[in-house]
């Protein structure tokens, strides 16, 4: 039988739910058609309350309650722009990396292969491929990454699942880089230029390519026999003629 001063404590943290339920934000619903998950565990049932804005999951409406003005503060606080493209940041920082986008500055030097970054943790997520070991294997199809996020944003290709959608025509993405480089076709911004013929390009891979133009580069090799390529369709194409050779 429960003490006086348990059922006292009991009705005070009803009541505390009561009122936290009353004053919750209009844009997080409680009701019982779909956020309020429960799942079982050995010590019992657990209940988990997740809103309709982004759907991250909490322990109870308090926690919930809690998370709400810092969603809006985040919001609010994206008043760093930048003067080249307008594009808004919460921080100075995120506005000094972002600027290096336009100015091409690359300052942080990887001193294994020189390889330099426009962001710090840029070059701490390289600096993981130069220890060869891929710790984050997926469930699905046993490939293997060097970091966990590029694991996250690889199993959305299995379960089909596009989280980052487009502000401005609803497109959805698996990963959240498709979504930056989609969003250039948008604004029609091209931030990675050569340095040789100021040609500018949506993504750094194309800028890439492209400087073999200049370089000479010829990195794909053909399986079949000693010739190397510059580009891709050029390789495909050369490959044909193999399945011609009467050898």
């Amino acid at each position: 039988m429960l003490s006086r001063r348990s059922r006292r404590c009991n009705a005070s943290k009803r009541q505390a739910k009561r009122r936290t339920q009353e004053t919750l934000p209009q844009t997080h619903d409680l009701s019982f058609t779909g956020d309020k998950n429960v799942t079982q565990s050995q010590e019992g049932k657990e209940t988990e309350y997740s809103g309709h804005v982004c759907s991250k999951l909490f322990r109870n409406t308090a926690a919930l309650n809690d998370y709400m003005p810092t969603r809006t503060e985040k919001k609010e606080k994206k008043r760093y722009q930048c003067h080249v493209c307008s594009k808004l940041f919460n921080s100075s920082q995120s506005l000094r990396d972002h600027i290096r986008i336009h100015t091409g500055e690359h300052p942080f030097l990887c001193e294994i292969c020189s390889k330099s970054f426009k962001i710090e943790k840029q070059l701490k997520d390289h600096m993981v491929k130069h220890t060869g070991v891929k710790n984050h294997t997926c469930h699905v199809c046993s490939k293997s990454f060097y970091l966990k996020k590029v694991l996250k944003a690889h199993l959305g290709i299995h379960t089909g699942q596009k989280p980052f959608q487009c502000e401005i025509c609803a497109m959805r993405f698996t990963q959240k880089g498709n979504l930056a480089r989609h969003m250039y076709t948008h604004t029609g911004e091209k931030p990675y230029s050569c340095e040789l013929c100021s040609k500018a390009f949506i993504d750094k891979a194309d800028l890439r390519v492209h400087m073999r133009r200049h370089t000479g580069e010829t990195p794909l090799k053909c399986d079949l026999c000693p010739m190397q390529f510059k580009y891709r369709n050029t390789l495909h194409t050369h490959k044909r003629t193999h399945s011609n050779d009467p050898c």
